[in-house]
């Protein structure tokens, strides 16, 4: 068995029922893979009643309804599952999935660093390992934003510069994430699709003119995974204009910024959330210059918007 069978799965033997891994989500139709033949499956009534979601990235088990046809019978356990709160409730991306690459962009839409620390947050709260790209370094000739992305690479992170139209540290990018399954995420207009198109020659992906104003616009509108030349796979998601994180409670937010911890235990309180308590060591870090004041302001931001408690 080849490893791209391996991760999007082989026929799991006999005619019907069939199990495979889903490629693609549009609306209410899916693409699953079954040992490299993909077969395009609608969801069992008995799964809509029950409210049950599809993800790109789900082991299913389907039966044939007719040529490249079938229908969702079962989703099988997941690993894993990438989402975020929208409206008050969990909106879902895709599942069962090993590393977040956390796309931004130097310019157009400009780079918003809270919004990757809440990617970061939501990749460590999955266990999933989480790089940094920042794309359209061509549009940074003085440095300026590379400089704010290399405070991220000092706290121990993995950080990507890259270009989909120079094409400088693409290759860099692929050979990190040619094992496993990865999935791109960031705002609307950073240049995934971009990106895909540099990484898979004769790839063929969705994407618009970006404003020039400070927000670019939705650019896909599928979630679906591709296989990459040099191996590993990526599901591309659609970009989105604002990120929440959903099932992280506020009093855990601070042990998801690792420049907190060498001082976290030396505050008054021991459940202190750093943020007006007395005597409090991360604060007293910040303000000492230990700790970077913009991602502290971050995580002031988000504990505010998550709830206090």
């Amino acid at each position: 068995m080849s490893e791209r069978e391996s991760v999007l799965g082989a026929p799991a033997g006999g005619a019907t029922p069939r199990e495979g891994t889903v490629t693609a989500r549009s609306q209410r139709e899916y693409e699953v893979d079954c040992g490299g033949v993909s077969v395009r499956c609608t969801l069992r009534g008995r799964l809509h009643g029950e409210g049950r979601s599809v993800l790109v990235g789900d082991r299913v088990v389907f039966r044939d309804v007719g040529a490249s046809q079938g229908v969702i019978e079962e989703v099988r356990p997941r690993r894993n599952v990438l989402s975020r709160a929208s409206g008050g409730k969990q909106h879902l991306y895709c599942a069962n999935v090993d590393a977040v690459v956390i796309v931004c962009a130097a310019q157009a839409p400009p780079i918003r660093p809270a919004l990757i620390d809440r990617l970061l947050i939501t990749a460590r709260s999955e266990g999933l390992d989480a790089v940094i790209c920042l794309n359209k370094v061509d549009l940074d000739p003085e440095g300026e934003v590379v400089r704010i992305l290399r405070l991220y690479r000092e706290l121990g992170y993995e950080v990507f510069f890259t270009s989909a139209v120079t094409g400088a540290g693409v290759r860099e990018l692929g050979e990190r994430i040619s094992k496993g399954v990865s999935v791109f995420s960031g705002h609307s207009g950073v240049g995934k699709t971009s990106l895909l198109r540099v990484l898979i020659p004769g790839f063929e992906g969705r994407t618009k003119d970006v404003t020039k104003r400070a927000r670019g616009r939705h650019s896909t509108t599928e979630v679906y995974v591709v296989g990459l030349p040099g191996g590993g796979f990526v599901i591309d998601t659609p970009g989105f204009r604002e990120f929440t994180i959903w099932g992280v409670a506020p009093q855990d937010i601070g042990s998801y910024y690792p420049e907190f911890l060498p001082f976290a235990g030396r505050c008054r309180y021991h459940d202190c959330l750093h943020y007006s308590e007395p005597e409090c060591a991360v604060r007293d870090a910040v303000e000492a210059g230990h700790i970077s004041e913009l991602r502290y302001g971050n995580y002031v931001r988000l504990l505010e918007k998550h709830g206090l408690e």
